[in-house]
């Protein structure tokens, strides 16, 4: 009610209705950094994958606009061609760091993985999916 721009100032005082607030923002602008990740086996059919942002390469890292990464991962022998092939999972991460749980059903089968910067907020923003990366569960 305080964005409407029908509400005159004699209005907003007379009911008490706050002014809006300019420095808030909103995101119109889809994000166009690419995801720079890794994928570490680490035993007992669990995955390791980290993160990086281009501001930081060396560290673990996301940019401040953004609050989650998608990844979108197959198991088995084929490679996917997209992140809408059959049997493709998706899993959304707040950390740039974490552990994929895959079971010991899945060791000594590969993983491929897609992954992309996302915005819980606002999903239409979402960035470019990465090129494929894969590995051997361990």
């Amino acid at each position: 009610m305080s964005g409407c721009s029908a509400i005159t100032a004699s209005d907003r005082l007379i009911l008490n209705i706050a002014d809006p607030n300019p420095s808030r923002k909103h995101h119109t602008e889809s994000i166009d950094e690419l995801v720079a990740f890794t994928i570490i086996p680490k035993g007992g059919g669990d995955v390791r994958i980290i993160c990086r942002s281009s501001a930081d390469t060396k560290h673990v890292s996301r940019s401040l606009s953004i609050n989650s990464v998608e990844i979108c991962y197959k198991i088995g022998d084929t490679e996917p061609n997209s992140t809408e092939d059959a049997g493709t999972k998706r899993f959304y991460s707040t950390l740039a760091s974490f552990t994929l749980a895959l079971g010991t059903a899945n060791i000594c089968k590969k993983i491929y993985v897609f992954a992309r910067w996302y915005n819980f907020k606002h999903p239409e923003l979402a960035g470019h999916w990465s090129a494929i990366h894969q590995a051997v569960i361990a």
